[in-house]
């Protein structure tokens, strides 16, 4: 059985590799010609050709500031001869460090797709990872959970609608989001091993999820903190625990230093925005906030009722594309997370408390329920009255924490099926 495991990581990341492809057909016929999406598509989706500019020229700058000698982080290119900070902004330089190879060698558009088909492709691979060790946690473990459970699993994670629907507007910081269970393994780490690799190991996820995008450390920072804050109730030995959650966030914090002092270097150009005077802000907050509804939105890219889907959201929309607030999960991952719930909350009702918290931020200000806004006002009023909150523009993606947790109980439910089965 151990000499059979690489094999069964290889395997996955096959099988990740072959979903990649038919998620993004026909990409790969227009490897280094075209990208997906954009103009072509419909109402739906926000016009994709603005961010898949900016996100090819991201790829392209980074190892032209690095042969140069030159800050990555800062470009007078943009905005000559001033320059602009790129500390704050949608860089993504762990995407173009990941394609750096081909860039070099095929250019900046071959490698902007394949880091889009690489991304579909880790995410895929990091929930299997996720997923088995969730399962490995199992007093029984069955013959499926070290292979086809997790893999099935991850291919839901990365199939669900909203992940999808991120590649067709080419937003490639939100596509790589296979740093969020990553991020969870290394955390997982921590509070069972308390020791200094797993510190290690979650300094370098903090440092992954940081150099892939802001929008997804703050989410970490908020899922991390307050479910690290759960795990002490009932815990045996809590002294131990707080010292290897506290060493875990000092090494961290070193990783990521170089990057916040640069932040620090250039906070007096960073945006800053008083949403209370500034109706223009306040109304994209609004809608790119979660509807009360979203998770369970059908899917709006399906090939057989995709499009009249599309049609049937359009009118809950308020000014704003509605991929901004489009977060489904897919009905079969939430199928199978529904019963694994069912069968394990007791064992896993941290989660749950985490998910129902990120979900209550994802809604944003206020409730919307079908498209039609109560006004009823919700815990994101407080959060963004905190300093640097104000660019924190996108409450909605608070859900993908609720998608990554609906992950973990999909492979219990799915556990428990097969357990009846059998």
């Amino acid at each position: 059985m151990q000499q059979q495991k690489p094999l069964f990581h290889l395997a996955a990341l096959a099988c990740y590799c072959v979903l990649a492809l038919l998620l993004t057909w026909p990409l790969a016929l227009h490897w280094n010609r075209a990208v997906v999406g954009g103009a072509a598509n419909s109402s739906f989706t926000y016009f994709g050709e603005g961010d898949a500019a900016l996100n090819i020229w991201n790829i392209w700058w980074l190892p032209h500031a690095l042969a140069r000698g030159e800050n990555p982080f800062w470009s007078d290119l943009l905005y000559y001869p001033e320059g602009v900070q790129l500390y704050v902004q949608t860089f993504t330089p762990a995407n173009a460090l990941l394609v750096l190879p081909i860039t070099l060698l095929a250019g900046p558009l071959a490698a902007y797709n394949s880091a889009v088909l690489l991304a579909f492709t880790l995410t895929g691979y990091s929930a299997f990872l996720l997923a088995r060790a969730v399962l490995a946690t199992t007093k029984q473990p069955g013959p499926l959970d070290g292979f086809a459970i997790p893999l099935l699993c991850g291919a839901l994670f990365t199939a669900a609608p909203s992940h999808v629907l991120k590649a067709q507007v080419n937003q490639l910081n939100l596509v790589a989001m296979q740093c969020l269970p990553l991020f969870a393994l290394a955390l997982w780490a921590v509070f069972r091993q308390r020791n200094w690799r797993s510190a290690v190991w979650f300094a370098a996820a903090m440092l992954l999820v940081l150099l892939t995008d802001w929008y997804w450390l703050l989410i970490c920072i908020f899922a991390g903190s307050l479910w690290a804050a759960l795990s002490f109730v009932g815990e045996a030995h809590p002294r131990a625990l707080f010292i290897a959650y506290l060493r875990a966030a000092v090494v961290a914090l070193l990783a990521i230093s170089p990057l916040l002092f640069g932040v620090a270097a250039v906070r007096e150009r960073l945006p800053q925005n008083d949403i209370r005077s500034d109706a223009v802000w306040a109304g994209y907050i609004e809608g790119f906030s979660a509807d009360a509804l979203a998770l369970i939105f059908p899917n709006v890219l399906h090939p057989l009722w995709g499009s009249w889907m599309q049609r049937w959201l359009l009118p809950p929309g308020n000014g704003y594309a509605p991929d901004g607030w489009y977060i489904a999960a897919g009905w079969t991952l939430l199928a199978c997370a529904a019963i694994g719930v069912a069968t394990s909350w007791r064992l896993h009702w941290r989660l749950l408390v985490v998910g129902g918290a990120a979900w209550l931020l994802a809604l944003g200000p206020s409730l919307q329920i079908a498209g039609y806004r109560t006004g009823i006002p919700l815990p994101y009023l407080l959060l963004q009255e905190l300093p640097g909150m104000s660019i924190a523009r996108r409450p909605a993606i608070f859900a993908v924490i609720c998608i990554v947790i609906a992950l973990m109980f999909a492979a219990r439910g799915v556990q428990a099926l097969c357990s009846r089965v059998a």
